[in-house]
């Protein structure tokens, strides 16, 4: 299956000077017009007021040169708790610059917001978040509500913007969208999610794009059952998008039951008509990698003349449970 051990990788651990108690996770990745690099990642802790819970917020850093980084003061997306059991929680947030956007809303981050009850996660009362800025430090807009599922439970107040499940017959099964992962290419943003369903094999990760402030659907970049499964594995999850030279690669996770396996590399064939690689209707994996770690991947890219991908691990019998990893892409 074109595996290769991470530790033929040579991973060097990555580490911020503000990280939660249980560690850093979901990093993202851009790069701004002058130069300097931005990390947008997940900072995880125990729950404010019900410890069963996560509590996780969305963090920015900076960096001149991909090596040494800079957290920015506080977070951009804070986890709040909403009573004795209840956490709001910002998770696998991505970070994108949209060169065609108005001035306002060139830099955008996207990210799953939702609630963990009593040490459960609650997807009823979540939904893809976006907020803008003309700078990658910010300030942001307020958040945006902008994709759900037919699984969101409404409350009557602050809608969503788009019905997903409504938006495609593709997506009707859809309960919830989560993952997001967004490139900016040929003079479009694209932005790819993982569609969860009851049954996980019609599970899929689809691909939307941005047109002035319209989202139309462009197609199912991979499915559970036609190319998860056929490499001993149930599902894909947690979608991110490389760039090295020409070339456009979608990075996505294996996942047996709720254990995420390692990183998965397609080359991308056309993003237009969301297709990868294909022989004889079977998509090509181009890598995989992947430890010996339990649970693993969640990879981040980070772009540049020396692209690095960044390969996370979560160890639940020590603190803290979340690991970052980096080395440099690996070539194809």
């Amino acid at each position: 299956m074109n595996s290769v051990p991470l530790s033929a990788q040579n991973p060097v651990a990555f580490h911020l000077e503000h990280e939660g108690p249980l560690g850093i996770f979901d990093p993202s990745f851009a790069q701004s017009p002058d130069g300097i690099f931005w990390m947008s990642y997940s900072s995880v802790d125990f729950g404010w007021s019900d410890p069963r819970n996560g509590a996780v917020s969305t963090r920015l850093a900076r960096s001149n040169d991909a090596v040494r980084w800079s957290v920015m003061a506080g977070a951009l997306n804070p986890s709040v708790s909403k009573g004795a059991s209840r956490q709001t929680v910002h998770e696998v947030s991505n970070l994108v610059f949209d060169a065609s956007a108005p001035e306002n809303e060139k830099w955008k981050i996207f990210w799953h917001e939702y609630e963990w009850v009593a040490g459960e996660r609650d997807f009823r009362h979540g939904w893809i978040s976006m907020r803008t800025s003309a700078n990658p430090e910010g300030p942001y807009s307020s958040r945006k509500k902008l994709f759900v599922g037919w699984g969101f439970l409404s409350d009557g107040q602050d809608e969503p913007l788009i019905r997903l499940d409504l938006l495609h017959a593709d997506l009707g099964g859809c309960v919830a969208f989560t993952e997001p992962a967004a490139i900016y290419h040929d003079g479009s943003l694209y932005l790819a999610l993982t569609c969860a369903q009851i049954l996980k094999s019609r599970g899929r990760i689809i691909l939307l794009r941005e047109s002035g402030s319209e989202w139309t659907y462009v197609g199912t970049i991979l499915t559970n059952d036609a190319d998860a499964a056929p490499t001993g594995y149930d599902g894909f999850s947690a979608p991110e998008f490389a760039q090295v030279g020409p070339q456009l690669h979608l990075i996505v996770t294996p996942t047996i039951g709720d254990i995420y396996a390692g990183c998965a590399i397609y080359s991308i064939e056309d993003l237009r008509t969301a297709s990868v690689r294909r022989l004889s209707g079977r998509a090509t994996l181009s890598r995989f990698i992947a430890g010996p770690a339990r649970f693993q991947g969640a990879c981040g890219f980070r772009g540049g003349s020396s692209p690095d991908l960044y390969f996370g691990e979560a160890h639940f019998d020590e603190l803290p449970i979340f690991h970052l990893f980096r080395f440099p892409f690996p070539d194809l």
